[in-house]
């Protein structure tokens, strides 16, 4: 029939097929973290990038720009479609 079983033994699969299961148990819980933590990031990602604000701060401190300018420039980054 399909292998040799004898009690008290894992059957005909053995040590290799519980190795196969706790892979593929292993890959599965990595497959949902992966997946759990891209819709994290793409469901709170603002609209701007940290960098487009911070130079635009920077240019406010070394005087580059005014205030209306700064706060213009601020709504701007900020404002969601």
């Amino acid at each position: 029939m399909g292998g040799y079983y004898y009690p008290g033994t894992m059957g005909a699969w053995g040590w290799g097929g519980m190795l196969l299961g706790m892979v593929l148990i292993a890959a599965f819980v990595v497959l949902i973290f992966f997946m759990a933590r891209t819709s994290m990031h793409h469901g709170s990602s603002p609209r701007v990038e940290p960098e487009a604000m911070e130079l635009l701060k920077i240019r406010y401190a070394k005087g580059e720009i005014s205030k209306e300018e700064y706060e213009n420039m601020k709504n701007v980054l900020s404002r969601k479609d």
